[in-house]
């Protein structure tokens, strides 16, 4: 699936997943956005953004968006002095349920845990990971 960053705010038209067709409903790609697989469709560059498919006209577009080159360090990044960079699917905060009678979700992290639970969240200290997710 190819996706590019958007290099400039843009204006979109919603377009109906299931029939194609463009609806009325307006939507804003914002600056740094990513869109997927572009196609050209009568004037308009047809993306998906968000789970939505959306048309922008071509004219518009055309100049403002760049492939996102997956796994690569960009290049305003600092160097990691030879070593490789970090894998993609580790960029990513990993989420676990925790068994309680309120929505609890704890994540590792260095030094210690982040843990959402309800509607609020905390950081646990706990350099070596050792807490089970259980209560004390």
């Amino acid at each position: 699936m190819a996706k590019f960053e958007l290099t400039k705010t843009l204006e979109g038209i919603k377009v109906n997943k299931r029939s194609g067709i463009p609806t009325n409903e307006k939507i804003t790609l914002s600056f740094g956005a990513i869109i997927e697989d572009p196609k050209e469709d009568r004037g308009n560059l047809r993306v998906s953004y968000l789970g939505q498919v959306v048309d922008v006209k071509l004219a518009e577009i055309t100049g403002c968006y760049k492939p996102i080159d997956d796994g690569a360090m960009p290049a305003s990044a600092p160097s990691s002095g030879g070593k490789s960079s970090t894998p993609a699917d580790t960029r990513f905060i990993r989420w676990e349920a925790i068994p309680s009678n309120v929505a609890t979700l704890r994540a590792k992290v260095p030094g210690g845990w982040l843990v959402f639970a309800g509607n609020g969240m905390a950081f646990l200290p706990d350099p070596s990971h050792d807490w089970d997710g259980s209560s004390l």
